[in-house]
C-alpha cells in the first residue's frame, strides 16, 4: 500500500509542476506578444572613396563595365571561368565585344570589336591563358583606340592546350 500511495504522491507533484510551467509559459508568451518592439532603424553603410553606386555608374554611358568579353578552348566541368562583371540577363550589350581564336598551332588571335557607330572607345584589355587545371600561364596587357565602327586585332604566342579569354580592364568613349 505504501508503495501505491508514494506513486499517487509523484503523479499529483508532476501534475502540479505540469500545470505551473504551463500557465507560466502561456503567461510569459502572452506578455511576449504584448510588447511592441520598435524596428531597428535602417544603418547607412558609409561609402568609401572610390566605391560609386550602382546607378551612378550607369548614368555615367561613357564608361565601360570591366569583365570577360571573350573566351575560348575546352575548360572541364569543374575548371572555374572567370567571368567578372556586373553584366545581368536583359542588361543593354556593351559597346565593345571581342572574340579569340587560335591561329595555327602557336598563336592565338584577338579582335576587340566598337559596335557604337557613332563614338570612338579607348581601352584597356588582357590576354589571358590558363592550363587545365585554371591556372594562368600567359597573361599580355593592350591598350587601343578604337574608332566608331572599327576593331583591333591582336595576336599572341600560345600553346594548343590553353584556354583563351580577352578581359576588358577599361575602356571610355574618346
Amino acid at each position: 500500500m505504501k508503495s501505491r500511495t508514494a506513486f499517487v504522491g509523484q503523479l499529483a507533484t508532476r501534475a502540479v509542476f505540469t500545470v505551473t510551467f504551463v500557465v507560466g509559459m502561456n503567461s510569459i508568451s502572452a506578455q511576449i506578444a504584448s510588447a511592441q518592439v520598435p524596428a531597428p532603424a535602417p544603418t547607412a553603410i558609409p561609402s568609401t572613396p572610390g566605391d560609386a553606386p550602382a546607378e551612378d555608374a550607369a548614368k555615367d554611358e561613357g564608361k565601360l563595365q570591366p569583365g570577360v568579353i571573350a573566351s575560348y578552348g575546352n575548360f572541364p566541368k569543374r575548371t572555374a571561368v572567370n567571368v567578372s562583371g556586373d553584366a545581368s540577363p536583359g542588361d543593354a550589350q556593351s559597346a565593345i565585344l571581342a572574340r579569340v581564336s587560335r591561329k595555327g598551332s602557336d598563336s592565338c588571335e584577338a579582335v576587340v570589336s566598337n559596335s557604337n557607330k557613332e563614338s570612338g572607345y579607348s581601352v584597356s584589355f588582357d590576354i589571358v591563358g590558363s592550363d587545365t587545371k585554371g591556372a594562368v600561364v600567359l597573361r599580355r596587357n593592350f591598350s587601343a583606340s578604337i574608332p566608331a565602327g572599327g576593331s583591333v586585332s591582336r595576336s599572341v604566342s600560345c600553346r594548343k592546350d590553353l584556354n583563351m579569354q580577352v578581359i576588358l580592364k577599361s575602356g571610355s568613349k574618346s
